[in-house]
């Protein structure tokens, strides 16, 4: 090979070199770029409305009637804070004759633990549709009650006596411990159960008189209830 010639291709391949390096390092930082993080911490929020408790108390005690509705907010797809919130009623005529009736709105506020970790999707397109989770409430009532028709014996002078009590703004907070399941429907619509264990902690009145507390139950003791809830959950645009 001649002189001539070999300079000529070591003059072309320095020339090539030359072009291709910034071509290089431009696609090297280019691909060193990391991706946009999509991480917001608001994810969206849902309105549910619970159509389980109207329809056990129906099936189960006639004279119970309660509804209620819950608002939650999305927070990392991991952490849920919640408020519920109703109306309850009781109506009741007890084998002894005594008649309760009680009526008040009430409040439980708390939050919802997601026990899958969703916080981070791979595509970032979609949001929770289904998970399971565990939460904590604590709830409250201010509530009226009136007992009627209530027969006093004194057996000593053998005399019988029917009186009448009526109590405004009975305070009562209890404590639930909740356990249950979202699932997404379609376009948005959800649908979940929950399974709920509740203690009274510190009624503001004899609680052999306050026989039902709206939002709680019965007041004898602690309580087990069942939720199946309806609703739509709004979504931000980063997780629809």
């Amino acid at each position: 090979m001649s002189i001539i010639m070999f300079t000529k291709r070591l003059i072309y391949c320095i020339l090539f070199s030359i072009f291709l390096f910034p071509t290089a390092i431009c696609a090297e930082k280019k691909e060193k770029v990391p991706k946009q993080k999509n991480d917001s911490i608001f994810r969206g929020f849902s309105a549910h409305m619970d159509i389980g408790s109207p329809l056990i108390s129906y099936l189960v005690d006639h004279s119970i009637k309660t509804l209620e509705g819950s608002v939650d907010i999305n927070l990392l797809h991991r952490f849920f804070p919640i408020v519920e919130v109703g109306y309850g009623q009781a109506d009741k005529t007890m084998d002894n004759g005594a008649h309760y009736f009680g009526s008040a709105p009430f409040a439980r506020v708390g939050i919802n633990v997601n026990l899958l970790n969703q916080r981070s999707d791979k595509d970032k397109t979609k949001g929770v549709r289904n998970y399971a989770f565990l939460g904590l409430r604590y709830g409250m009532s201010f509530m009226n009650y009136t007992i009627d028709n209530v027969r006093i014996t004194d057996d000593y002078w053998n005399t019988e006596e029917i009186i009448s009590y009526h109590k405004d703004f009975a305070y009562a907070g209890w404590c639930e411990v909740v356990g249950g399941i979202r699932v997404d429907l379609v376009k948005g619509f959800t649908m979940g159960w929950s399974v709920r264990y509740k203690a009274l902690l510190h009624p503001k009145a004899n609680q052999n008189e306050m026989w039902y507390v709206p939002g709680y139950g019965k007041s004898g003791g602690s309580v087990f209830d069942f939720n199946y809830t309806i609703g739509y959950t709004f979504r931000t645009n980063n997780t629809k």
